[in-house]
């Protein structure tokens, strides 16, 4: 619902962040691949699936992009049990400017 789908690179991205953090990670020779593993999480006193956005294999770290959040997106956040990576708007903005490096991501995990 909230965002455009975008058909690129023989993939479907969930709007234009998705897009630019591929992009990004493909001008930085970041192996980068669109992740396919699912993730029990519970919210509510109820069992869900989680599927971050991509996996970065050479790090074995998951990342999630995400403009707009809500308690639901924090929980399936603290019971993820691998690395995970959230890549706000503040990371998007550092992308366009071409100020974010590996370290940046890997630093700030969940």
């Amino acid at each position: 619902g909230r965002v455009k789908h975008i058909k690129k690179y023989v993939m479907t991205f969930d709007g234009n962040w998705e897009l630019k953090f591929y992009e990004w990670c493909l001008h930085k020779n970041i192996k980068v691949e669109d992740n396919i593993k699912f993730f029990e999480y519970t919210y509510n006193d109820n069992d869900h699936l989680y599927n971050p956005d991509f996996y970065l294999p050479d790090y074995d770290l998951y990342i999630e992009v995400k403009g707009y959040f809500d308690d639901k997106d924090i929980a399936k956040w603290n019971c993820f049990t691998e690395k995970l990576s959230v890549i706000k708007k503040d990371k998007i903005n550092l992308i366009m400017k071409d100020k974010l490096s590996i370290e940046d991501i890997i630093s700030d995990t969940y």
